[in-house]
């Protein structure tokens, strides 16, 4: 199935620019450090644009991992980069699968102390069977703030604990996988010792939404990256016209923004405070294309998901250059913005970005005066 994904990308990016050189590289082999490899490889291959749609679950929200760092560098080299939202859900849709906030805490009856979701309800309840990933604000390598992630059920006996131990040389991660979690068991987080920390609590189902208790944020990885140009998706499943602005973001399409704790070397952004005022907010998605297209890999028609909406912003990208070489990062996503159909809030937000990119409103902004000056 991957390598018939990896095949429907292309295949969107060579319907939409048929001149475009297209390479390609897996991400799947040697996990987080073998997708940082092919980064590199594509980028000293000479790739002006990379695109990606790959996601491991266990990549922070709060520091830049292997994978984000490489797609920086590479952008730092004068690549452009896209990357897929996610599909997990939105807050203002419903289909949240993502808790962020200050960790807030509470004595329970048997002397725990818990994390207090409003009102002295402790337990999240998960809608959907799922993997659960716990991260809080430590830098990558560094933790040395103690945080379990706990399992009950429905009614709610313990059933298990993540609790590996961060004494100052972890990661900031508990993560519940490999056990069928049902539909009404229960999430708990618990501060074993060390300070309040801001937390994220993600639960990757395929299903949405998955959660009782859920917040805006389940963009991460590569997606929360500053320069990285992140994709949501929009239905053209079925249509014979052009987008007109009326439409919305897929209810599964992953929301922002991001909120970053750590620059790549484990360096606080805001020293002393790591609640829900620190850090750096970084504005995700950036954009919003098409999904659910027809291509030819068994499976994949129609082609929905951000998945498929990433390459269609990356062609997009690839008709810009093929008309002005010159385009930088910064230019391209100016002109994107410029000819984007507005959806979801007014201006910018944190389901469609700036909107929906349209080829023709991005091409009028860059050569609609030739040889004028770039944007």
């Amino acid at each position: 199935k991957r390598q018939g994904e990896g095949t429907a990308m292309l295949e969107i990016i060579n319907d939409l620019a048929p001149d475009a050189n297209l390479l390609f590289a897996t991400g799947f082999v040697g996990g987080a450090a073998g997708m940082a490899n092919a980064i590199q490889s594509l980028t000293a291959a000479g790739s002006d644009i990379i695109v990606d749609d790959l996601f491991f679950f266990n990549q922070s929200p709060f520091q830049d991992d292997i994978i984000a760092n490489a797609a920086e560098d590479a952008i730092s080299s004068g690549v452009t980069y896209f990357t897929s939202a996610g599909n997990y859900g939105n807050n203002n849709d419903a289909t949240g699968s993502v808790y962020e906030g200050d960790y807030n805490p509470l004595t329970v009856s048997s002397g725990l102390e818990v994390h207090d979701y409003g009102g002295g309800a402790w337990t999240n309840q998960v809608f959907q069977s799922a993997n659960v990933y716990l991260f809080w604000n430590d830098p990558l390598g560094a933790s040395d703030n103690d945080y379990d992630l706990l399992l009950y059920d429905a009614a709610g006996n313990f059933v298990l604990a993540s609790s590996d131990v961060q004494d100052g040389d972890d990661d900031p991660i508990e993560v519940i996988s490999g056990l069928v979690i049902l539909p009404g068991d229960q999430l708990v987080v618990r501060r074993f010792s060390g300070e309040q920390r801001y937390f994220h609590l993600s639960v990757v189902s395929k299903q949405n939404p998955s959660l009782n208790f859920s917040t805006a944020g389940a963009i991460r990885g590569q997606g929360g990256a500053d320069r990285v140009i992140t994709v949501a998706a929009s239905s053209a499943q079925n249509r014979i016209s052009p987008f007109t602005g009326s439409e919305s973001v897929q209810n599964f399409s992953s929301d922002g923004n991001r909120r970053v704790f750590f620059d790549r070397n484990g360096v606080a952004y805001t020293p002393g405070n790591f609640s829900a005022t620190g850090g750096q907010v970084r504005p995700k998605p950036d954009v919003t294309a098409a999904d659910c297209v027809r291509t030819e890999p068994p499976g994949f028609s129609p082609f929905c998901g951000t998945s498929a909406a990433a390459p269609h912003a990356a062609a997009i990208g690839a008709l810009m250059l093929s008309a002005r070489p010159e385009l930088t990062r910064e230019q391209m996503l100016a002109a994107m913005s410029a000819g984007a159909l507005d959806i979801e809030a007014v201006g910018r937000d944190r389901d469609s970005g700036i909107g929906i990119v349209t080829a023709d409103g991005s091409m009028d902004a860059i050569t609609s005066t030739p040889g004028a000056p770039l944007l």
